[in-house]
């Protein structure tokens, strides 16, 4: 490497500390959830969620899994957003994903959900491979989500998170996350 290499180098690292010093001081507020379950044919749940601190919730919840189910159901997951302040009515759609039941177990939850909750958290959660699901109560408690891992991720707004269950590409039931992002 010349010493202009390393001069360059240097200078680039300097410059990525000095702006890591500078990043935005997000704060992240829960602002609710919504749920339409269905516990007639095939699913109930509810949850609480406690804010532990800027960045930080503790989850409570269980879920009535009534029947086993196959690849009939499917999860769709959505991510929409708007400006802070702004209501749902102005949001854009930012992510949206389907997938059957069993390959939502396999992939998104064992990655995003199931790998972290199985060692930090109490309870009952379904395993990742065992598909079709079994019917069962499932329940995890003060499972603890932590918002300062995702901080370069984050920009400032108003969010909505989806998750919802169908049957036959027929909606069944649905959780809704609506939190904001700021700069305070």
């Amino acid at each position: 490497m010349t010493k202009l290499q390393v001069l360059a180098a240097a200078f680039l690292l300097s410059a990525q500390l000095v702006a890591s010093e500078d990043e935005p001081n997000f704060k992240m507020y829960y602002l609710g959830f919504d749920k339409w379950d269905n516990p007639e044919t095939a699913l109930g749940f509810n949850q609480t969620v406690e804010k532990t601190s800027d960045m930080g919730f503790k989850v409570s919840g269980n879920a009535q899994v009534l029947v086993d189910m196959d690849d009939s159901y499917a999860v769709k997951m959505e991510l929409d957003a708007a400006k802070v302040g702004q209501n749902y009515s102005y949001s854009t759609t930012l992510f949206e994903n389907q997938k059957t039941i069993c390959e939502f177990l396999r992939t998104s939850y064992r990655n995003y959900f199931y790998d972290v909750a199985k060692d930090d958290a109490t309870g009952k959660i379904p395993e990742y491979d065992k598909c079709p699901l079994p019917a069962g109560d499932y329940w995890i408690k003060d499972f603890e989500f932590d918002g300062e891992k995702y901080k370069q991720l984050l920009r400032e707004g108003s969010f909505w998170s989806h998750l919802y269950l169908t049957k036959n590409g027929f909606p069944m039931s649905g959780l809704t996350w609506h939190w904001e992002i700021r700069l305070d």
